[in-house]
């Protein structure tokens, strides 16, 4: 009997915890929505640019996002050589969101970013991906 509870008890626990990390992970990607939304109407009404340019920062900052995050699970590279990749990546994202956006726009996008970090706490942190490569 007592052993029965112990395995319904560490199930309910269990499914506890289950659910409270899918909740989280659905808050999480909520909220992530929500900020793009309002970056995106922001830098619509700001940046004077298209919808296809905005499309291609999103593209481009969530494929540096995905690669830094490789890089840094990378147990094969030591931490000098995961700096040099991730800032290489972050490099050439830059470089691809400047050319989609345009030097004006490029410039305006990245200092409101530098006042976001800023006003967050972050203001060490990297335009393009809020952290600390």
């Amino acid at each position: 009997m007592k052993k029965n509870f112990h395995y319904t008890l560490s199930s309910l626990a269990l499914l506890f915890m289950s659910v409270t990390l899918l909740a989280q992970q659905d808050d999480t990607q909520s909220l992530r929505h929500t900020v793009d939304s309002l970056q995106r109407v922001w830098m619509k009404a700001n940046l004077n640019v298209t919808e296809l340019a905005i499309d291609q920062v999103f593209s481009f900052r969530n494929n540096l996002l995905n690669e830094i995050n490789g890089i840094r699970k990378n147990a094969s590279l030591n931490q000098e050589q995961q700096d040099s990749a991730a800032l290489a990546a972050r490099q050439a994202a830059e470089a691809a969101i400047k050319t989609a956006l345009g030097p004006l726009a490029y410039e305006l996008y990245t200092d409101r970013i530098r006042q976001r970090l800023r006003q967050t706490g972050q203001p060490g942190a990297q335009p393009l991906t809020g952290v600390g490569n």
